[in-house]
């Protein structure tokens, strides 16, 4: 990841093994979502680059969007919505904090 306008590197996203096909940012930039040629998806903080989430699945997906903050829960700690599709499904997923699995 650069910042835009310093031009300077901010961190290194690891994890993606071969060309990357998609990306996105969460509406609030914390997260960036990405999808591989290897039908890979990780999900990564963009706080600290940690990958949060990776997904190897069988059929490539070819949809990746983000929906909605959802903060009518917990303000402080918006849940994230992500639409992922290949040719035959479309998922919508949910990223909650939860502090008991911490």
């Amino acid at each position: 990841m650069w910042n835009y306008e310093t031009r300077k590197p901010l961190a290194v996203l690891k994890g993606m093994m071969d060309c990357v096909k998609l990306l996105q940012f969460s509406p609030d930039g914390r997260f960036l979502a990405g999808v591989g040629q290897n039908n890979t998806l990780i999900i990564w903080n963009t706080q600290d680059a940690a990958p949060i989430h990776t997904r190897v699945t069988e059929t490539p997906f070819t949809v990746l969007s983000w929906g909605d903050l959802l903060t009518h829960v917990n303000p402080k700690h918006p849940s994230y919505t992500l639409i992922l599709g290949n040719q035959y499904q479309i998922f919508m997923n949910r990223l909650e904090f939860d502090i008991s699995s911490m």
